[in-house]
C-alpha cells in the first residue's frame, strides 16, 4: 500500500507500479501478472480499477491477455531503425534475438499493370511474386510481399529463401542497392493472414512499403510488409546539415 497514495487517480498509480514491476524485471515477459483479485487485494482498490489499468497496459503492448489465463508480459518491442540498407532483419536494433523466415508462396507472374509502372517494366513482363512469413524467436511478427523483376535473378527457382535473405540473393547477382524509398502506413489484413500473425481480425498493422533500387534506378524490388504493432515500433534519425 505504500506505493499508492491519493495524488492521481487510482488507476493511473496502480498501472505505473505494474509498469515499473516490469521494466525492473520483477515480472519478466512470458509471465503472467497477478490476477486482478490478487492485485485489487493487494492494493485495497476495486477489481475495476485493475482492469482499467491493466486495460491501459494492454493498449500500450506491454501485456497481452489471454482468455482464461490472465495478462502475460510481452516481450520488449523490436525498434525498427531504417537507416541501413539490408532488409528488416539488418535495421533492427536488439540483440540475442534469433530471425527465421517461411516461404508460403512463391510464383511468377506477369506485372500487369499493377507493378509495371512501381519496378518500370512493361506489364507483360514476368515478376516473382513471393510472400513469406517472418519470425522473432519463433514467434510470427510480419507478413512480406516482394515482387522482383525476373530478368534480374535467373535460376532464382533455384534459391531456397527460408535459408538465404532476399539482399543477401541479390548480393550474389551483383546487384547492389544504393537507393530505398519508404512509406509507413497502417493497414488492415484478412483475417487468413491476420491467424498467421496471431492477432485478431480487426487490429491495425504497420505497413512498409519499400521500393529498392540499383545505382542507375533500376528497381530489383517492390515489397509491402505488415508488421504487428504490439512487437515493433518504429525510429527514425534525423541530422541537420552543418550550416556553411
Amino acid at each position: 500500500m505504500s506505493e499508492i497514495t491519493y495524488r492521481d487517480p487510482l488507476f493511473i498509480q496502480i498501472r505505473e507500479v505494474i509498469r515499473s514491476k516490469i521494466e525492473s524485471g520483477e515480472y519478466p515477459p512470458g509471465t503472467t501478472i497477478p490476477s486482478e483479485l490478487d492485485l485489487a487485494e493487494m492494493y485495497g482498490v476495486s477489481r475495476l480499477t485493475i482492469r482499467t489499468a491493466i486495460d491501459a497496459l494492454v493498449y500500450e503492448g506491454l501485456l497481452r491477455r489471454i482468455q482464461g489465463k490472465g495478462a502475460y508480459v510481452t516481450e520488449p518491442k523490436l525498434n525498427y531503425s531504417p537507416e541501413v540498407f539490408g532488409g528488416f532483419r539488418q535495421n533492427v536494433n536488439g540483440k540475442n534475438i534469433r530471425f527465421s523466415s517461411k516461404v508460403l508462396y512463391k510464383t511468377a507472374r506477369p506485372a500487369d499493370t499493377s507493378f509495371s509502372h512501381i519496378l518500370g517494366i512493361e506489364p507483360e513482363d514476368d515478376i516473382y511474386y513471393i510472400k513469406r512469413l517472418c519470425y522473432t524467436d519463433g514467434v510470427p511478427f510480419m507478413l512480406n510481399k516482394l515482387y522482383i523483376p525476373c530478368r534480374l535473378l535467373p535460376q532464382f527457382d533455384e534459391i531456397d529463401l527460408n535459408v538465404f535473405q532476399p539482399y543477401e540473393v541479390y548480393s550474389m547477382y551483383g546487384l547492389n542497392v544504393r537507393t530505398v524509398e519508404q512509406k509507413l502506413d497502417l493497414a488492415y489484413l484478412h483475417h487468413t493472414d491476420c491467424n498467421k500473425l496471431g492477432i485478431d481480425p480487426g487490429i491495425a498493422v504497420m505497413c512498409f512499403e519499400c521500393t529498392s533500387r540499383l545505382q542507375d534506378g533500376t528497381a530489383v524490388e517492390y515489397s509491402k510488409s505488415y508488421a504487428r504493432g504490439d512487437m515493433c515500433n518504429y525510429s527514425i534519425r534525423f541530422q541537420q546539415s552543418p550550416r556553411s
